[in-house]
């Protein structure tokens, strides 16, 4: 995604796992668009929250998610947030082996 924005555009990438962060920089680098990329490390609902608090609703156009299934309403609600209206929020794999995800993880 990093590399379709504009010079002046930027990412902002939520990651928990601190390994998986200094891969994710590396490969950010590797690419050239690392300039583009603001990498924060915890965890995403917490990052969402913070960056609401900050003054940074309505500043992004749009929003890709692929995270835990069951954190996608929280997610979705912040990012109403974050979104600008017109922008556009994405939420990787809503359904699970057909089905819709089950929030409460009571279902396989």
């Amino acid at each position: 995604m990093a590399l379709v924005l504009p010079e002046r555009g930027c990412l902002v990438a939520c990651e928990k796992d601190a390994t998986s962060l200094d891969v994710a920089k590396r490969y950010y680098e590797r690419a050239g668009v690392s300039h583009k990329v603001d990498v924060r490390h915890g965890l995403a609902a917490d990052t969402l929250r913070s960056m609401i608090q900050n003054g940074e609703a309505c500043r992004y156009d749009f929003a890709f998610v692929d995270a835990e299934k069951r954190m996608y309403q929280q997610y979705f609600e912040l990012l109403l947030q974050l979104v600008r209206v017109g922008g556009v929020i994405v939420l990787d794999n809503v359904l699970w082996h057909g089905k819709v995800a089950d929030p409460l993880g009571k279902s396989n």
